[in-house]
């Protein structure tokens, strides 16, 4: 049923006086179709006010990323007549757009988060404390990913937003695993992955580059929703001081001075370890102890042998290990590049982990990047020299599992875990990328 009355834009001079004091019902919704290079928004929400109207329907609508959307207003004398034609309105709109703004029915927490707007600006140059500062930092580079990565017209999150997201990218992961790699069901769960997780696709969508038909763009799309839950996870204290945001990690820092023998250690532990292949190395800013941290106390019930290993991750992901520990790799990083099955991956050598902080494909390193120091409860250890990507976990009676490097294979050792008990982050090593 059409809308009864006029939507009249804001801008035009016969738009009537309206001073809206109160508003409510606010839908935010979106449509993505990469083939008909379509991304657009809708914004409606109920106003009351004063002036010629009391009551007004006000809309906002446009392409995601591109500024200056039209607003328009539909002006009402009565609370019911609003009411009939924003029904009528939303039901016409949701035959095409998806809601990307959804509370989550029963949570007594809030579900959704305004990253552009809520995120505490600290001037981070003026903190003293490194732990503090660390933690700053931290913050800001997993909320500036998302900034860059996503494109919502209110720039918000919701914890329901993230797990449709992913609910889309399982469905899509399926079909892959069946061999479906084209088609009008891959870009319809594509379309509808980008209407509920809006990306800014510019003036002329890349189709190529957006449509989700590989297990490499499967994997940075989960990669994307993961950083997403992490900051959900930690939105009741993106307006919170930084020992706020400390204390809500539940984890224990201490920043080793530079003058122990700890410090030194783990600094020449790094710098010796590099790989002969590797042309960077590590400038070397601050060195953080890990005293406590989520699984801890679950580390190594079997009290098998442990090693010292290292393990890297980009910026943006380091506020969610943090939180949740080092997690085991989803089914779908198999086919991309993980050689011996879903488990967590560490080397002996720095530089083999390192590059792993910023992509081995050109990827660009940032001012600050951090690599993990790990006991590793490695055990009995099961030697491979080629890849062996089916593995789950290590064959008995083996707890972990070697890629040894060999001729034609492997250029480095790398080991697996496939339990995430068998990890303990010990050290936050601070570095610059050096040539």
């Amino acid at each position: 049923m059409a809308t009864k009355a006029k939507a009249i834009r804001l801008s035009n001079s016969s738009s009537p006086n309206f001073n809206a004091v109160k508003s409510w019902d606010r839908n935010v919704l979106n449509c993505a179709d990469l083939s008909a290079n379509s991304n657009k928004f809708f914004i409606m929400e109920k106003q009351e006010g004063k002036g010629d109207y009391p009551y007004r329907i006000y809309t906002e609508y446009g392409r995601m990323g591109k500024p200056n959307p039209t607003r328009e207003g539909r002006y009402y004398h009565s609370e019911y007549e609003m009411d009939s034609d924003y029904d009528s309105l939303y039901n016409e709109k949701k035959r095409k757009y998806k809601d990307i703004i959804v509370d989550d029915v029963g949570s007594s927490a809030p579900t959704q988060v305004d990253v552009k707007c809520k995120t505490k600006k600290e001037n981070l140059s003026e903190v003293k404390d490194k732990v503090l500062k660390l933690i700053g930092k931290l913050y800001q580079n997993a909320t500036s990913y998302l900034v860059k990565s996503i494109d919502t017209p209110l720039g918000k999150l919701s914890a329901t937003q993230v797990a449709k997201g992913l609910e889309i990218l399982t469905q899509i992961e399926h079909m892959l695993d069946r061999g479906t790699t084209t088609g009008m069901e891959v870009e319809r769960l594509s379309n509808e992955f980008y209407s509920y997780i809006p990306v800014t696709f510019g003036s002329r969508v890349d189709y190529r580059r957006f449509i989700i038909d590989d297990y490499v763009k499967l994997n940075d799309r989960k990669d994307l929703l993961g950083v997403m839950s992490s900051v959900v996870q930690a939105q009741s204290t993106l307006e919170q001081n930084l020992e706020q945001k400390y204390k809500s990690l539940k984890i224990k820092l201490e920043a080793l001075s530079s003058r122990s023998k700890e410090y030194k250690r783990l600094s020449d532990f790094v710098q010796s370890t590099k790989g002969h292949n590797h042309h960077f190395g590590f400038d070397i800013k601050e060195i953080f102890e890990v005293q406590d941290m989520v699984n801890h106390d679950r580390f190594n019930p079997y009290k098998v042998e442990e090693m010292e290993l290292f393990h890297g991750s980009r910026n943006e992901n380091i506020l969610s290990i943090m939180q949740n520990g080092l997690k085991i790799k989803p089914a779908s990083a198999v086919h991309t590049g993980s050689m011996f099955g879903g488990g967590i991956y560490f080397a002996s050598q720095s530089t083999k982990s390192a590059n792993y902080c910023w992509g081995f494909n050109g990827g660009v390193a940032a001012e600050e990047n951090y690599l993990f120091v790990c006991e590793v409860a490695t055990g009995k250890i099961k030697d491979y020299t080629y890849a062996q990507p089916h593995l789950t976990a290590a064959p008995r009676p083996y707890n972990s599992v070697r890629g040894v490097k060999s001729p034609g294979g492997l250029i480095h050792d790398e080991y697996i875990i496939y339990n995430e008990n068998q990890v303990k982050i010990k050290y936050i090593i601070e570095f610059k990328k050096t040539r």
